[in-house]
């Protein structure tokens, strides 16, 4: 039965590591994606469509997450393994919907002599810029 409750682990310096947390999602997300959980911290999802039954206790303190992380040619992002561990930062130079989907974007990695590497979004963090609110 499909629900807006899902589970994701927190990213903490591109290493998704952590307990499971549960939030709703108001958009459609899919198991491996990365999401802006408060506009500063960044989580991968591990389960979709949670019953609403295993959250009752506290769903009144659930909170939503802000949604999907776009990633785009020119962002910056980690590069991490498929068990989470963080290899080095790069940056997109093509994102191809054509190749598989493990080997969709192709990344200049500051942490690698070769041209670039080709990974899938479940491999990449992006680095989100932080602003400051100046007065």
């Amino acid at each position: 039965m499909k629900t807006n409750v899902i589970k994701l682990q927190f990213v903490n310096q591109g290493v998704v590591q952590g307990r499971e947390y549960t939030y709703f999602s108001e958009v459609d997300v899919e198991v491996g994606e990365t999401v802006n959980i408060d506009g500063k911290k960044q989580g991968v999802i591990t389960q979709i469509n949670v019953p609403v039954a295993e959250i009752e206790k506290f769903k009144d303190k659930a909170k939503t997450i802000m949604g999907k992380i776009e990633i785009n040619v020119g962002d910056r992002v980690k590069v991490i393994t498929d068990n989470g561990k963080f290899l080095g930062e790069g940056t997109i130079v093509n994102i191809n919907e054509f190749r598989e989907p493990s080997l969709k974007y192709a990344v200049n990695a500051d942490f690698y002599d070769v041209d670039y590497i080709f990974v899938g979004e479940e491999n990449l963090v992006k680095i989100l810029e932080v602003i400051e609110n100046v007065k």
